[in-house]
């Protein structure tokens, strides 16, 4: 599994209205830690429209939504 910046994670929690965000550890045998869990109370994504928001290349709604802004900003210009 590729490693995630633990704080767009969080911040993924508050853009979906949670209220609760938690944040556990499991240490391994050696004393590291093992696995980090972050779960929150927020409204998640839903199953049907799943394929809407990540895609085949996994960009979310937020970059769909940037690069059509970005499109009209340009357009007309050379």
């Amino acid at each position: 599994m590729k490693p995630t910046d633990p704080f767009a994670l969080l911040n993924n929690g508050f853009e979906a209205n949670a209220t609760t965000i938690s944040i556990t550890h499991t240490i391994n045998v050696l004393g590291g830690i093992e696995e980090i869990c972050i779960s929150d109370n927020g409204s998640g994504i839903c199953f049907e429209t799943i394929r809407d928001t990540f895609g085949a290349f996994l960009a979310s709604q937020k970059n769909a939504l940037s690069l059509k802004i970005k499109s009209k900003v340009n357009q007309g210009k050379g």
